[in-house]
C-alpha cells in the first residue's frame, strides 16, 4: 500500500505545472558531432535578421542562457523562431523549428523575465526554459515557419 501511494505521488508529481520546461529541438543534429559545433545555431530578431547563441566551434557539450520578456501588456506567451547556418539573415538558414513559451505571468510588457537556455550535446538540441516568478510554464512547438 504505502508504494502504490508513493507511485502515485511521484505521477502527481509529473504532471504538476512546473516553472521550468524543456524540448528537443533536434535529434540527431548534423551539427552536434565530434568536439565542436559545425554551425551556429541562433533566432530571428527584429526585421528578420538571425542572431547567433551558440557559435559554430564551441566546445561540445556547450550552452548558452539568454532572457526574455514581453512586448506587449498581458502577453502570455513568447515566440521563438530557432535556426541554424551562417548567413546574416534567419530566412536564409535552416529552420529548427517555431516555439512558443506558453504561461507567461500577464503583466505590464518587459517585466515577466524568462531564461531560455539552449544546449547542444550528445547528438541533439535541447530547450529550455524557467519562468523567474516560479509561475508554472511549457514549451509548445507550433507550426509557424518563421516570424513575419
Amino acid at each position: 500500500m504505502k508504494s502504490t501511494l508513493t507511485l502515485l505521488l511521484a505521477c502527481f508529481a509529473c504532471l504538476s505545472p512546473s516553472s521550468t520546461a524543456s524540448i528537443v529541438v533536434e535529434h540527431d543534429s548534423p551539427v552536434v558531432v565530434g568536439t565542436q559545433l559545425a554551425e551556429p545555431i541562433g533566432l530571428e530578431t527584429l526585421g528578420g535578421v538571425f542572431t547567433t547563441l551558440l557559435e559554430k566551434g564551441c566546445r561540445l557539450p556547450c550552452e548558452i542562457t539568454e532572457t526574455f520578456s514581453t512586448a506587449e501588456d498581458n502577453q502570455t506567451e513568447i515566440k521563438i523562431f530557432l535556426f541554424r547556418g551562417p548567413a546574416a539573415m534567419a530566412v536564409k538558414n535552416h529552420p529548427l523549428g517555431a516555439f512558443a513559451i506558453v504561461g507567461v505571468p500577464a503583466m505590464p510588457r518587459g517585466r515577466p523575465l524568462v531564461h531560455v537556455t539552449l544546449r547542444a550535446a550528445d547528438g541533439r538540441i535541447v530547450m529550455r526554459a524557467r519562468d523567474s516568478t516560479g509561475a508554472p510554464i511549457r514549451i509548445e512547438r507550433r507550426s509557424d515557419q518563421r516570424a513575419a
